[in-house]
């Protein structure tokens, strides 16, 4: 009886291993398999803390920013090679700030009256968002190839907050542009190899960030830590590192007129990509880059402000 009942748990233990070890070498072909007139939605957010030093009468200040986005995104068309174009709905928009100054929050799902008359026009212009779409068109490796809608919705929400815009406060010129949404959306779909890769295997990729305050270059190595099977799914794990440059001069601004240093920054986290179903699960980037800006006081003596921010970027996938 004891012989039968090792011969029985030998038998599991091959068929487990058995079953697991496709999972460990075989190559998997990882890109996105967007189907036409499917619908998936996910949740982008990104939080940053800045820290301050240099800030005549304010010693070391930090700042702290959360903006969030539910997206809608329907394949209206896949290409032959899989190229799919993708209108994307900005659902709902959550955007707060804190600083020393005082808090400000903006949720779309629940509005509330702001008293400061820059902060309610902010709102308005979040609030106008809401509903509006863009369209992109991707490759099966994530590749986003082209944005367009966000220039014009950029200039609608500019023209709803005049005062901000005469501040120069308001930076939806750059921030909400097909320019800047492009990079946005590199960032969130992460770039995939172009072949099938094994458990280890590693590629690289390059994108240029449209940052407000200077263009950034970002350069990701990508590493393939497993191949999980959970629930049905098999799951790759990748691991996610990147190096953040300086890809020109910092952008000139009327409003705050000082010299800006962007330094080199790095990123580093993970992404987990659905293989059978050919969609991204979830990714979390965490990144830090440090920056000096000097400017001459109102008493002609030289300023210098030093920042460091920390962000945190997340996409995932989120229920119907």
């Amino acid at each position: 009886m004891k012989a039968r009942r090792s011969r029985v748990a030998s038998a599991v233990l091959a068929f487990v291993v058995a079953c697991a070890a496709p999972l460990i070498a075989q190559d998997v072909a990882l890109k996105y398999l967007w189907k036409k007139g499917e619908t998936l939605r996910y949740r982008m957010t990104q939080e940053s803390n800045v820290n301050m030093t240099g800030v005549p009468g304010m010693g070391e200040m930090t700042v702290t920013t959360l903006i969030g986005q539910t997206l809608k995104m329907t394949a209206e068309d896949v290409a032959a090679d899989g190229t799919a174009t993708v209108k994307t709905t900005f659902e709902a928009v959550k955007v707060s700030m804190g600083t020393p100054m005082g808090n400000f929050t903006y949720d779309s799902a629940a509005p509330a009256a702001q008293s400061d008359p820059m902060i309610a026009e902010i709102a308005k212009a979040m609030g106008a968002l809401v509903g509006e779409s863009v369209t992109i068109v991707t490759t099966p490796n994530g590749g986003v190839t082209k944005v367009s809608g966000m220039t014009q919705i950029g200039e609608k929400l500019t023209k709803a907050m005049p005062q901000a815009g005469a501040a120069g406060m308001s930076g939806l010129d750059s921030l909400m542009s097909d320019e800047a949404m492009t990079s946005q959306f590199k960032q969130g779909f992460s770039l995939l190899p172009n072949g099938p890769v094994k458990t280890g295997a590693s590629w690289k990729s390059e994108i240029t960030i449209a940052n407000p305050l200077a263009p950034m270059t970002a350069a990701t190595s990508y590493t393939l830590k497993a191949v999980e099977a959970a629930g049905g799914a098999q799951m790759a794990r990748i691991a996610v590192a990147t190096v953040l440059k300086p890809a020109g001069p910092p952008k000139p601004n009327a409003a705050l007129p000082m010299n800006m240093q962007v330094g080199d920054g790095t990123g580093e986290g993970e992404m987990l990509f659905d293989v059978r179903l050919g969609r991204l699960q979830k990714s979390v980037i965490r990144s830090t880059q440090p920056m000096t800006m000097s400017m001459q006081g109102p008493d002609g003596s030289a300023l210098s402000m030093q920042m460091l921010t920390k962000s945190t970027v997340t996409m995932e996938l989120i229920e119907k």
